[in-house]
């Protein structure tokens, strides 16, 4: 059968058409985006406050689970669904559970987990105070074990309280204590050029800036082999911050 060139043209035309759909990509799937949030962590007497934000951006009206580490260890779950405010995306919570944490600085991390896929993914770390004192009372300071000439000065903040960190100085002969002297770190620190001093103030800026520490004077060291900085804890105990 012959066709007219129009008619044969159209046909082959209509057919490489039938052919090019036939060959088409199928639509791309949607991309699935992963949580999104942040974390501000605050540590005080009840333990590590986090006050956080977590969301799904693929169902932004839908509360997400999130889960709390501290040094990497999981210490609570929650859900970000903010009963306080009416947001969905809020997250108020306390870790008090601070068991086996001996580390002055930790590191606690926000996991959020993704509504589509079930996959847990780290937003956001930050750092704050942990269990023992954060001091810095070496830097810069001067102790002679020979005449007693001391001149001691830094921070000492106890990350379980937020009153003022009793310090002493002792001088000793082994366990057998020879003389003392005791005084508070309580001095404003602000404006302080001592670098360390400025780090623990920035790291720990929640408990204010007026745990600094100076003291100067003589101590008895007849006999001494050594001379002990100290900063005592808020349950009592005496925790040891440098040795002269």
């Amino acid at each position: 059968m012959h066709f007219p060139r129009t008619i044969g043209t159209t046909l082959a035309v209509a057919a490489l058409g039938v052919l090019g759909s036939a060959c088409q990509n199928p639509p791309a799937p949607p991309v699935n985006r992963l949580p999104v949030g942040e974390l501000v962590a605050t540590r005080t007497a009840a333990g590590i406050v986090v006050d956080a934000t977590a969301s799904d951006p693929n169902s932004p009206t839908t509360p997400v689970a999130v889960k709390v580490s501290v040094n990497g260890t999981h210490r609570l779950d929650a859900v970000a669904d903010g009963a306080a405010d009416g947001r969905t995306d809020r997250v108020r919570a306390t870790v008090t559970d601070l068991s086996g944490i001996t580390s002055p600085i930790v590191s606690v991390c926000l996991d959020v987990k993704d509504n589509e896929t079930s996959q847990r993914v780290t937003v956001a770390c930050v750092l704050t105070a942990g269990t023992k004192i954060v001091t810095n009372g070496a830097l810069g300071s001067i102790v002679d074990k020979a005449s007693g000439l001391y001149v001691v000065h830094g921070v000492a903040i106890d990350p379980n309280t937020e009153s003022a960190v009793p310090m002493r100085l002792r001088s000793v002969a082994g366990p057998v204590e020879i003389a003392s002297v005791t005084f508070l770190a309580d001095k404003d620190t602000t404006g302080t050029v001592n670098p360390t001093v400025k780090a623990v103030n920035d790291t720990l800026h929640a408990y204010g800036p007026h745990h600094g520490f100076e003291a100067s004077g003589l101590i008895d060291t007849t006999g001494a082999d050594g001379i002990l900085l100290e900063a005592q804890r808020a349950d009592g105990e005496w925790e040891l911050v440098a040795y002269y």
